[in-house]
């Protein structure tokens, strides 16, 4: 196990996080919905495009962003 973090580490990690801008915006969630979507149902675009309700897949495929493949432990 690890050692614990005084509570000033962690007062000072959240005052840093306040203090970062951020480019969030909450449609971009939708976006994540979908490549989770896409990913979890084996690359099946079309279960990713029935969640975001898009009537083309190009448009789908627009929307879901490409991730690197998961790799396990080496040990």
């Amino acid at each position: 196990m690890g050692v614990g973090l005084p509570k000033s580490a962690y007062r000072a990690q959240w005052e840093r996080c306040v203090r970062t801008p951020r480019t969030f915006q909450f449609r971009d969630l939708r976006a994540k919905a979908g490549t989770d979507k896409e990913v979890g149902s084996g690359g099946n675009i079309r279960e990713a495009q029935a969640l975001l309700g898009h009537s083309s897949v190009a448009m789908t495929e627009h929307y879901v962003r490409k991730r690197g493949r998961v790799v396990g432990p080496t040990k």
